[in-house]
């Protein structure tokens, strides 16, 4: 079982023995991956051999290995918070930050943007993605979805509440 204690780094908790030690410490990763921007690392195992590690740095670790490998993406200036997974299959994970959907790539262990907002808007506060693919955003402002297919963001007007925390496809 993999941990992350906020500015303290990632550990493995061993079940059976109930040991705790640190992730990976021969590397020296382990201290990299303590968030000294104040941002949270999240941790995506997308199969039986990889981890995604994301944080204001975002790379992939081959558990068979114990082999690291920084993931190709470019951050705009306003992504100043760790990605969070939307979905993901053994291809691609699908992934939102304040401003911004993102697609990985696990083949190429590369990030592109799908969707970028105004860095001076309303951040994205949560976000799944539908069986036909659409992405279903929401923010202070309300709810949206994303059509990737028309690349056309669409506001869905309501007034039975604004500010959206979470959501989940039925």
């Amino acid at each position: 079982l993999l941990i992350y204690a906020f500015s303290k780094g990632i550990y493995v908790f061993d079940k059976l023995s109930g040991s705790i030690r640190p992730f990976n410490e021969k590397t020296g990763l382990q201290n990299g991956l303590k968030s000294t921007a104040g941002i949270a690392v999240n941790l995506n195992k997308v199969s039986a051999d990889y981890i995604y590690l994301f944080t204001d740095q975002i790379v992939r670790y081959d558990i068979r290995t114990g082999q690291y490998n920084p993931v190709i993406y470019h951050p705009t200036a306003n992504a100043h918070s760790s990605l969070l997974k939307i979905y993901s299959n053994n291809e691609l994970t699908y992934l939102f930050g304040p401003y911004g959907l993102f697609e990985l790539n696990h083949q190429q262990n590369k990030i592109k943007p799908i969707l970028t907002l105004k860095s001076n808007g309303t951040p994205i506060t949560a976000a799944a993605r539908d069986s036909r693919g659409i992405f279903w955003i929401g923010n202070r402002d309300g709810l949206m979805y994303y059509n990737p297919r028309e690349k056309k963001l669409h506001r869905v007007p309501t007034e039975q509440f604004n500010e959206i925390s979470a959501l989940v496809i039925d």
